[in-house]
């Protein structure tokens, strides 16, 4: 009998409210005049943009951005405004649906990009949004990540140099860039010494300071929760102990089955050391009660422990000569987590949030779930992508057209192999999904479901902001390796090879969200199924765009950092990343009487990688620090 979820198949490939009240009930529009600072060249330049806003009259949301002769604005700078219109609202604890705001940029219909304007932009929204007045005299550059706080740019030498020339005495530069590279001399310059009596250059490192400095009135801050209000409750931390003791349990027998095989293969000896070092770290948090971080390392070390056992299994059968059982050994693997992917889907059919804690609980576990499933398709696919090959190389080596050497044998292995990879990351996905379960809080005997209504609206809200990321870092990104390489964007989004990116696909988003929908149905869980798709495409986005674009990261072939250009900004936005998830679960606390157990978990985990030696660790921690902070922020949201 077929699993439920064996109909996946046909989907493939296919922020405080009470203070500045008095905004919401506005009577008119404001207008607010910023200038921001672009590259043109090796040449800087001030340009004036007008950001307008007022109260919406209906329930959608609807940002604008005007211009002045035909495609003059790119994609960049339109994915900025987006993005500052999203986190303006989420510094007033408020729906971007409160609001219509539109920016338009006065250029004289004179072609530009980038993305640098978006923290200025995000404090120019803030004061029409609480009415306040701009400063002339100020402008800044930096980009706006998903905690608030403002990212790295280039060419600050240069912008500053034509503000000052155009009468600005005080100049923002993002938070730890204290420090940049002159496009022109190609050396570094304090940027401190570009001030003078009249000209002050100070650090804005969030979007608070930059609404400070442009409007001189304060927006309301909370203060810290302790990190000890970070901690998890003890049956969530027993739970992470007990699942890492099972990741670790069957890290070691697949170790041993490994060495049943009797496999001579260098590349998988390298990977089972790597392993190893893996295994002791993780009993060495468990030791040290990092619960949090042995549990994530161990997932991490239980899909690569999976992945190379599995790889020895099929060299083992390919040098056998067992080819057609190769194969069937691949289909087996895939059939056996289809039926898991299914139980555990109809198991969380049947959950409902029944408070903010529980719905943000749900949402993370829903978000494995959908990576899980995504990590499925991506198999299915590539093994959709491989099979003519697969069943070529076969068919030559029974039929004896194909001598059995070395690199005929290494091809079919790595066609066999590659979706098993797939295969093995949804597993543990969804292992995840299903120990999430058990990470909700405790809940009143009296508490009811939330509605629909709310669920969905945050949905939308969110799935909006989330696209607005994954266009930011494509305009950001990929178009200037389309540019250099002078390629399409297109061709750059399907051949750029970070994991990250390729699971953020239209494609495979759009099958996962349609196979969802006919095995769960329209309804609630539905909408928290279309928050968690949300929630993962917001902070992954920003998590590229923080990589490649803020830090300016070299990548291997798999994604993994071979070095940082900016790497000593990463340790300041840690910090500050840091404080903001704890400043947001303050304001979670204050309108729903708990930090989210799910935040508390993110946080946990971003503190126990914060200081790890590897860059790929530390920027794990960002992602995390921003996820606690999101999750917190929709709980206070939920309330509005």
């Amino acid at each position: 009998m077929t699993t439920p979820l064996s109909r996946w198949r046909f989907f493939v490939p296919i922020l405080f409210a009470a203070a500045l009240g008095a905004c919401a009930s506005a009577p008119s529009r404001r207008e607010v005049v910023v200038d921001f600072l672009t590259v043109r060249g090796v040449e800087g330049n001030t340009t004036p943009a007008l950001v307008s806003v007022e109260p919406n009259k209906t329930d959608r949301i609807r940002v604008g951005v005007l211009e002045s002769s035909a495609l003059s604005l790119s994609g960049q700078w339109r994915a900025s405004v987006w993005l500052a219109a999203f986190q303006a609202s989420l510094a007033l604890d408020r729906p971007l649906s409160d609001w219509v705001v539109w920016v338009e940029a006065i250029r004289n219909g004179a072609q530009f990009d980038g993305p640098s304007a978006g923290a200025l932009l995000t404090a120019g929204m803030l004061a029409g949004m609480t009415g306040q007045k701009a400063d002339p005299n100020f402008t800044m550059t930096g980009t706006i990540n998903p905690d608030g706080t403002v990212g790295p740019v280039g060419g600050i030498p240069q912008k500053f140099k034509a503000a000052i020339a155009n009468g600005k005495t005080t100049l923002g530069y993002p938070l730890g860039q204290g420090r940049a590279t002159d496009i022109v001399t190609q050396q570094e310059v304090e940027l401190r010494s570009l001030a003078s009596t009249t000209v002050n250059v100070v650090e804005v490192p969030d979007v608070e300071t930059a609404y400070r400095l442009l409007t001189g009135k304060e927006l309301p801050q909370a203060i810290p929760v302790e990190p000890a209000a970070m901690a998890l409750p003890p049956k969530i931390e027993e739970g992470l102990r007990a699942q890492t003791e099972t990741w670790l349990s069957n890290v070691a027998g697949a170790f041993g089955e490994w060495k049943s095989l009797n496999v001579v293969d260098p590349e998988l000896d390298q990977r089972w050391n790597q392993i190893d070092r893996l295994f002791t770290e993780t009993k060495a948090f468990l030791d040290s009660k990092e619960t949090a971080a042995a549990y994530t390392l161990a997932n991490l070390m239980f899909v690569d422990a999976d992945s190379a056992f599995l790889r020895g299994k099929l060299t083992r059968l390919v040098r056998d000569g067992q080819f057609e059982a190769a194969s069937l050994f691949v289909g087996g693997i895939f059939d056996n987590i289809d039926g898991r992917l299914a139980g555990t889907t109809a198991k969380m059919k049947t959950e409902a949030a029944r408070s903010a804690s529980d719905l943000m609980s749900l949402t993370a576990a829903y978000e494995s779930l959908g990576s899980a499933v995504r990590h499925f398709f991506q198999g299915l696919n590539q093994r959709k992508v491989n099979a003519a090959r697969v069943d070529e190389l076969i068919g030559g080596l029974r039929q004896a057209k194909l001598q059995p050497l070395p690199p005929v044998l290494d091809e079919l292995i790595a066609l066999l192999y590659g979706p098993l990879a797939e295969a093995s990351a949804a597993n543990v996905h969804n292992f995840v999904a299903d120990q999430n379960l058990a990470f909700r809080p405790d809940l009143r005997p009296d508490a009811r479901e939330l509605p629909k209504r709310l669920v969905d609206r945050l949905s939308q809200l969110l799935r909006i902001a989330g696209n607005a990321n994954i266009s930011y870092f494509e305009q950001t990104t990929l178009s200037e390796i389309a540019k250099a390489n002078g390629v399409s964007l297109e061709t750059v989004k399907a051949k750029f090879g970070d994991p990250a990116y390729q699971l953020l696909q239209d494609e495979l988003r759009a099958a996962t969200e349609n196979a969802f929908s006919t095995l769960v149905g329209e309804g609630t869980t539905l909408e928290m199924v279309r928050l968690a798709e949300a929630l993962s495409a917001y902070v992954d986005a920003a998590f590229l765009i923080a990589k490649y674009y803020s830090l300016d990261a070299t990548t291997a072939p798999d994604g993994s950092i071979i070095k940082l250009g900016r790497e000593t900004v990463l340790t300041r936005m840690l910090e500050l990343a840091e404080v903001k998830s704890r400043i947001h679960a303050a304001r979670a606390l204050k309108e729903t009487g708990e930090v989210p157990v799910a935040a508390r978990l993110a946080y946990q985990i971003g503190r126990s990688w914060q200081g790890a030696p590897s860059a790929s660790a530390r920027l794990q921690a960002l992602q995390q620090y921003w996820r606690a902070s999101m999750l917190s922020q929709l709980a206070v949201l939920l309330r509005r």
